[in-house]
């Protein structure tokens, strides 16, 4: 009975050490599971941020192409004309905050980049294509 009792033992303490182990190994997986979901939504916001960056950067890009399009095919045309134009073309003034504001700051690039150039004589300062 003494052997029986003592593996009884050997096997009560051995269980009890391997329960004590699978306890401490879930409260490390639920930790290591906690981390990785924290790691997956600072990802996928990160991703959504630098697709949001490249969408914008198109966007403006498209915008930019658009306006020297207009600019292309008409004579001298205020920022306000022009925008008016990009809205019978199709442009989603939804899009951007402030779509005037955003043709100011593309005729200005394109204007410094000698593309565009501008006639600030008239009361209204007018654009058109250089090329």
């Amino acid at each position: 009975m003494d052997s029986k009792a003592s593996s009884s033992d050997y096997y009560e303490k051995t269980l009890k050490s391997l329960n004590e182990d699978l306890r401490d190994r879930l409260s490390e997986r639920i930790q290591i599971n906690g981390e990785i979901a924290r790691l997956r939504r600072t990802i996928a916001a990160m991703e959504r941020m630098l697709a949001g960056d490249a969408s914008d950067q198109r966007e403006k890009k498209g915008l930019t192409a658009s306006i020297g399009s207009i600019l292309k095919r008409s004579d001298w045309l205020t920022p306000m004309e022009i925008r008016d134009e990009l809205k019978k073309a199709g442009i989603d003034a939804g899009a951007y905050q402030n779509m005037l504001a955003e043709v100011h700051t593309i005729l200005k690039r394109l204007v410094a980049s000698g593309k565009v150039e501008v006639n600030a004589k008239p009361r209204k300062p007018v654009y058109r294509w250089k090329g």
